[in-house]
C-alpha cells in the first residue's frame, strides 16, 4: 500500500508499476480487482479515434473480465466530442466489460458534460459523477459486486 499524489486527490491504494498502461486518453491503473483508474491527460480532447484507441487498449488488457473504471478528470482541462461519448454509450465492445463509471471532476464545464452524458447519452453501463475519489471509489466497489453477483 502506498500514498498516490494524483491532480487534487491524495489516496492509499495498491498500484503495482506492471498494473499501469498509457493509453490516449491517460494512465490506466489497477488499483483493485475489477476496478481500475484513469487519469485523463491535461488538456486532453476527446475524440471518436482516442475513444476507440482507449477501448482497445482497455479490452486488450482487461480480456472480459467485468469491470468499473474511475475517471479521474480533477483539477485539468480538456474536453470530449459528443461522438465519443456517444461513442463510449453504444460501443458493444466497451459495455461488456465496462460495467461503472465513477467520473471525479471539481470542474463546472467537466461537470456539465459529465451530467450530460450520465443523463442523456449514456445507456449502458452506469455512470456517476463525484467531486472526491473516496465517494467514486465507494460507489465502484457496490456496483462491481452487484454485477459480480448476477
Amino acid at each position: 500500500m502506498w500514498k498516490l499524489e494524483t491532480r487534487g486527490m491524495a489516496i492509499e491504494i495498491n498500484i503495482n508499476k506492471r498494473n499501469q498502461v498509457n493509453t490516449p486518453l491517460g494512465v490506466l491503473s489497477k488499483i483493485a480487482d475489477n476496478i481500475y483508474l484513469l487519469d485523463y491527460e491535461d488538456e486532453l480532447e476527446i475524440t471518436i479515434e482516442k475513444s476507440v484507441g482507449f477501448r482497445d487498449k482497455l479490452i486488450a488488457l482487461v480480456k472480459n473480465e467485468k469491470i468499473g473504471i474511475i475517471l479521474n478528470a480533477m483539477d485539468i482541462q480538456g474536453t470530449a466530442s459528443i461522438g465519443s461519448m456517444q461513442f463510449f454509450s453504444k460501443d458493444i465492445k466497451y459495455n461488456n466489460v465496462c460495467v461503472a463509471q465513477a467520473i471525479i471532476t471539481n470542474k463546472l464545464a467537466h461537470k456539465l458534460l459529465a451530467n450530460f452524458y450520465a443523463d442523456f447519452i449514456n445507456n449502458k453501463s452506469k455512470v456517476k459523477l463525484f467531486n472526491n475519489y473516496t465517494d467514486g471509489l465507494t460507489w465502484i466497489e457496490t456496483k462491481i459486486k452487484s454485477e459480480l453477483k448476477s
